[in-house]
């Protein structure tokens, strides 16, 4: 008998998004600071890498330093370092750079994006599946969908035996009988509109 793996009804909400093929992501976040310091602080902040801030302590994709020779006087010069990432936080680097000595400070941030393109439209509804157990075959025993194992074997020239629903107790291949539930556009529409429309998106 074929196990069904029912829908959440109370999850069903629709997608603001419905139909879209692509949409725009941020990309990599490009800050200059421009500050005041000593020739010797501007060399603290570039061997130090303190510019690592900018990602969140991430890694950094590029990171290039000019040092810009108008002084402000016999101590202190302006430093410009440019740093790639995909993460800003400009408070929290300002205050660093405070706490280091270094003043007249000015950031100056700019964020790409990149389009997505994907030949799957977005779906008109958003919904959860019930955690539900399923029953391998052979052994009898229940685990849940996402714990079937995948494995494949040479089966002859260039070829090869696969399957995706090997049971992870007794290792039986095709162990399962099991199909997600499916359900019409009037009945998602109205389960939609039952549990807040648009207004119960998160």
């Amino acid at each position: 008998m074929t196990q069904i793996i029912r829908i959440d009804k109370k999850t069903v909400r629709h997608n603001p998004n419905a139909g879209r093929t692509s949409y725009m992501v941020p990309s990599a976040v490009t800050t200059m600071v421009t500050c005041s310091c000593t020739p010797t602080m501007a060399y603290v902040l570039e061997d130090s890498k303190v510019l690592h801030i900018i990602g969140s302590e991430t890694t950094i994709v590029q990171e290039t330093k000019t040092r810009i020779k108008a002084s402000l006087d016999d101590d202190t010069i302006r430093t410009t370092i440019t740093a790639y990432s995909t993460i800003n936080d400009v408070e929290r680097l300002r205050k660093l750079l405070i706490s280091f000595g270094v003043r007249d400070i000015l950031i100056d941030q700019k964020c790409d994006y990149q389009r997505i393109v994907s030949m799957t439209p977005e779906p008109n509804y958003f919904y959860e599946f019930k955690k539900t157990k399923i029953q391998c075959t052979g052994c009898k025993k229940k685990f849940y969908p996402e714990e079937l194992r995948a494995d494949a074997v040479p089966s002859g020239y260039d070829e090869e035996d696969y399957s995706n629903e090997i049971c992870p107790c007794c290792g039986k291949w095709d162990c399962v009988d099991f199909e997600y539930e499916q359900l019409d556009f009037n009945t998602l529409d109205k389960l939609a509109n039952k549990n807040g429309g648009l207004k119960g998106l998160k």
